[in-house]
């Protein structure tokens, strides 16, 4: 059932009497108040986001984007053994996090049929942060020891100062602080926008924190996390806070309050909703009844990441990459190592006899390959000063590489105690990463709890295993073709190896999934491809059941360009010639505003086909050559068909798409837009130009079309250090220029050559200029650019005509003059894939953005 979306934000009620008596107590309105009344102002900035997040959905509706990745560090607050969790409890959540915001849960498959159309993958990941706030390498865990019993939704465990933690940086990192917390609280999260950063994150109690450890049902799956973490990206509750509330969410259905433990589905409603989602992770059920957003709650998290979006630092942040590049596991150690340890270890190749380490050895230095699928024994073999004690034996491989020996089927080999050697066997799954991974092996006098446990009697050997592919047995194909290419399909071959039948796969080069189909010839058809996108295929052959070769290396392709339709219309035929905005340069500033409806629009033939307008242009009857500084045109989508009697500028959230210095000349003058601008087909147009000299000389004029209402607002000023921008109110009149509109079918993000132009795509910036060189490029690409100001902050990225970022560079705090940075694009890890051709290279500085193309040619 549809929601209405307009309401105000803070239009609901916080409590509501079924939130009262839930099982589940999340405090985060109860924050959002206790935040609100310290600080009334973050209500306007909350509406504001709110205000941006509305755009987003409009702009871009639930379609896939790129992955974020979310830098976290988890502030541990204790003030007693139990509550100091382990970091194996730490990293359940981060991959519980990780599952439940990709859709990679294990219990999606309980989410309804009725609602399986938007269960949502949210497209965000969760990184432990590898690197802390000084640049060192960290866990991304930090340890505090308190005095205090137990916390509440007041914050103040995020304070060194009260007890608790002070927070990491909060552009850069999402806090999480776990600690115990009174009065029957699970956990409680700050909204963006709605407090400082000194408190920005979430709260989850210690006991509802993971999957594993010192966990308590029914809240022992780690949802309490997810749910929070939902409201810090912006989601509320699924009932929003009210009887028949609203979550400003389009596809959730609406609910009369909130759910506790494990509701039957459907579940009916006095509101009219004939089935409620309450396995919905913004509801208030048990942990092991949740399993789902939806692609509208995807959404909303999204518009605060994205570009302008109150969390859009954390997308660009850099605290899970730097640092140290060595993989950081929980640490396992036995300490008293007098009387027994581990004294050898066998694997495939790895043959190691040692005596007493300490309690702990890191034997990562030594390695063997196992390959997948494949079966292997390991035999182990305790060592005694005197006695022989009956020993326990755990081993663990880290299949998916992800630091951690917690996920399911990492614990590949269990005895019992014993006095002797053992041995047992286990196989490689087929799923494992093929990767450098690390192996543990634990010996302890007695029961073992897991693969990060500190135990007195008995040792940890940590050892490194490569997972490879298993050894071909047939004839890997190869002479890869690609013929009959168009712009969604593509026919692939390849030399025929007498396989019985072949696996094709293929990708686009930028993904990392891929698609896979069969063949029983040398060659596959496959269609669906997506216009002006590289893709890349491999083939395996299939000899038999059990025998099959590895992939072949990939053959790339491009597919053909889709036809992108062009129309330029003409809104005004009047034959007026002495209108002057927007070249009025008898005065030295000019702000001006014109309302073009959408009848209008129609009447000029808009075509619902042609959606993105590109260009705007006015024709000058009588020309003054004085230049425009500055000269920036803005454009919104506006309800209002005149400015009625109003002499205020309308302020909307608008859209910059062009902004330079501009000289007129006689005739149409085209101003051709750096970032398109995306018609919704339905609402009038807002067109705002402004523009600030120094000087002033006589107008120029240019023809227009009376109207019968107010579509043109103007003001014209002397004011020589600028401002006229700024202005609120201007003037009236019924004179509106004719208007030359060119709209096409996309913005396409692929750029055509005649638009490669050295230009500024975004703004222009007298702070700095730079230029590219050598122009082609072979390896190492020089950037030299000139600041003119000290202190600013640059970002030098390279990026294919797909908008894929090749190289990432970022400089802080650079002193005025002239720098000059080298690109290494031979020592980029992708650098072999990529193919010879046209790319972008862009300077962000301060915020500000120039962009210039280069041709690489290997």
């Amino acid at each position: 059932m549809m929601k209405k979306l307009v309401l105000n934000i803070f239009a609901f009620s916080l409590f509501s009497a079924g939130a009262i008596f839930a099982q589940r107590t999340c405090g985060t309105m109860e924050n959002l108040e206790l935040l609100r009344n310290q600080d009334p102002s973050s209500i306007q900035v909350m509406e504001q986001i709110e205000e941006q997040t509305k755009q987003f959905i409009a702009a871009n509706g639930n379609s896939s984007r790129a992955v974020y990745n979310i830098p976290v560090v988890v502030h541990v607050v204790y003030n007693t053994t139990s509550q100091n969790i382990s970091d194996a409890q730490i990293q359940s959540q981060i991959k519980i996090l990780n599952d439940d915001f990709r859709r990679l849960n294990a219990d999606k498959s309980n989410t309804p049929s009725t609602f399986t159309s938007v269960a949502a993958d949210s497209e965000i990941n969760f990184c432990m942060a590898t690197k802390d706030p000084n640049g060192a390498t960290t866990t991304g865990i930090t340890r505090t020891s308190t005095s205090v019993t137990s916390f509440d939704q007041t914050n103040k465990m995020k304070y060194n100062s009260s007890g608790g933690k002070d927070a990491w940086p909060a552009g850069s990192y999402m806090n999480i602080w776990v600690c115990n917390l009174g009065g029957g609280l699970l956990g409680y999260a700050q909204f963006p926008g709605s407090g400082s950063a000194a408190t920005d994150g979430v709260v989850v109690g210690f006991n509802y924190f993971g999957n594993t450890g010192t966990v308590t049902a029914p809240f022992n799956k780690g949802r309490t996390a997810t749910h929070e973490v939902g409201h810090w990206l912006n989601l509320r509750h699924i009932w929003g806070d009210a009887s028949c509330g609203n979550d400003l969410v389009s596809d959730t259905p609406v609910h009369t309050t909130s759910n506790a433990g494990c509701p039957s589905h459907p579940k009916s409603n006095t509101c009219g909703t004939t089935a409620e989602m309450h396995m919905n992770y913004m509801d208030y059920t048990d942990d092991a009844c949740m399993n789902m957003f939806t692609l509208g709650q995807k959404t909303r998290m999204q518009a605060v990441l994205a570009s302008g979006g109150a969390r859009a630092s954390l997308a660009a942040s850099t605290a899970c990459s730097g640092g140290s590049t060595t993989p950081v596991y929980c640490s396992a150690k036995g300490t008293n190592t007098a009387y027994e340890w581990i004294s050898s270890v066998k694997l495939n190749t790895i043959n190691n006899s040692t005596g007493a380490n300490g309690g702990y050895a890191d034997f990562t230095a030594i390695s063997t390959n196992l390959e997948l699928g494949k079966a292997y024994t390991v035999s182990l073999t305790p060592g005694f000063a005197g006695t022989a004690y009956s020993e326990y034996f755990k081993v663990f491989i880290d299949w998916n590489n992800d630091s951690d020996f917690v996920d399911a089927g990492e614990l590949v080999y269990t005895s019992a105690g014993t006095t002797t050697a053992v041995s047992g066997s286990f196989t490689v799954p087929s799923t494992a990463k093929i990767a450098k991974t690390r192996m543990r092996i634990i010996m302890k006098d007695g029961a073992i709890s897991g693969p990060c446990e500190q135990f007195t009697y008995g040792e940890v050997e940590d050892y490194s295993v490569n997972i490879v592919s298993a050894v071909a047995t047939c004839a890997t194909p190869g002479s890869l073709t690609v013929s009959s290419i168009t712009t969604t399909g593509a026919t692939l071959g390849w030399a025929s190896t007498g396989a019985t039948s072949y696996n094709v796969r293929y990708k686009t080069t930028a993904s990392t999934t891929w698609t896979n189909t069969t063949s029983t010839t040398n060659s596959r058809s496959v269609s669906g491809l997506t216009a002006s996108t590289q893709y890349e295929f491999q083939v395996q052959g299939v000899c038999s059941s059990t025998s099959s070769s590895s992939f072949s290396a990939s053959k790339t392709f491009s597919t053909t360009a889709a036809t992108t339709t062009t129309s330029t219309l003409t809104v005004g035929a009047g034959t007026g010639t002495s209108a002057i905005a927007p070249y009025g340069t008898y005065y030295m500033d000019e702000r001006v505003q014109f309302i073009i409806t959408k009848a209008e629009l129609d009447a000029a033939g808009y075509s619902s086909s042609n959606n993105v307008l590109k260009s705007l242009g006015f024709n000058i009857v009588t020309l003054s050559s004085q230049a425009m500084n500055a000269f920036t045109i803005k454009i919104a989508h506006a309800s209002a068909a005149s400015f009625g009697t109003s002499t205020s500028f309308l302020a909307p959230a608008m859209t910059t798409v062009y902004s330079t210095n501009f000289t007129p000349v006689t005739g149409w003058n085209t101003h051709n837009f750096s970032t398109p601008f995306s018609y919704n087909g339905t609402g009038n147009l807002l067109i705002d130009i402004c523009w600030n000299n120094s000087s002033y000389t006589t107008d120029s004029k240019v023809a227009f079309t009376s109207q019968s209402t107010y579509k043109t607002l103007y003001k014209k000023a002397d004011i020589a250090a600028g401002g006229v921008c700024a202005n609120t109110t201007g003037s009236l009149s019924y004179e509106r220029p004719n208007i030359r509109l060119t709209l096409s079918s996309s913005a396409t993000s692929r750029m055509e050559e005649s638009e490669l132009e050295e230009v500024e795509l975004i703004s222009v910036n007298e702070n700095f200029d730079f230029s590219i060189y050598p122009n082609p490029v072979t390896t190492d690409l020089s950037v030299s650019f000139t600041l003119k100001k000290d202190n600013s902050d640059v970002i030098i990225t390279i990026y294919n005509l797909m908008g894929a970022v090749i190289e990432n560079r970022i400089l802080t705090t650079q002193s005025i003059g002239v720098h000059s940075e080298k690109m290494n694009l031979s020592g980029n890890e992708n650098f072999t894939s990529l193919s010879n051709g046209i790319y972008l290279l862009s300077i962000n500085i301060d915020g500000q953005l120039q962009t210039k193309r280069f041709v690489l040619s290997k």
